[in-house]
């Protein structure tokens, strides 16, 4: 982990800012709730993105009963060439 980074100085102004205003009581905690931001985000992200794989999932249409597709897969394997039941 880096013991130093450099920051646009936009950056580094609204840090100084934050913490001079009594907002936060290091530069340190700046970054903390700015990362903990973030890792909301992504975490808001990655279930948009679940739920819009559930979705189509759903919209692709009906399912297949578990059974009856270890069933087919069964029948296929066994009628094999070499793999007779």
């Amino acid at each position: 982990m880096p013991s130093g980074l450099a920051l646009d100085p936009r950056y580094e102004r609204l840090i100084e800012e934050l913490v001079s205003s009594g907002r936060f009581r290091s530069p340190a905690d700046v970054v903390a709730a700015g990362l903990n931001l973030l890792e909301a985000e992504l975490a808001v992200a990655d279930n948009d993105r679940l739920r819009a794989l559930i979705r189509e999932g759903i919209d692709s249409g009906p399912g297949i009963p578990a059974d009856e597709v270890f069933a087919r897969l069964r029948s296929k394997y066994a009628a094999m060439p070499g793999r007779g039941a």
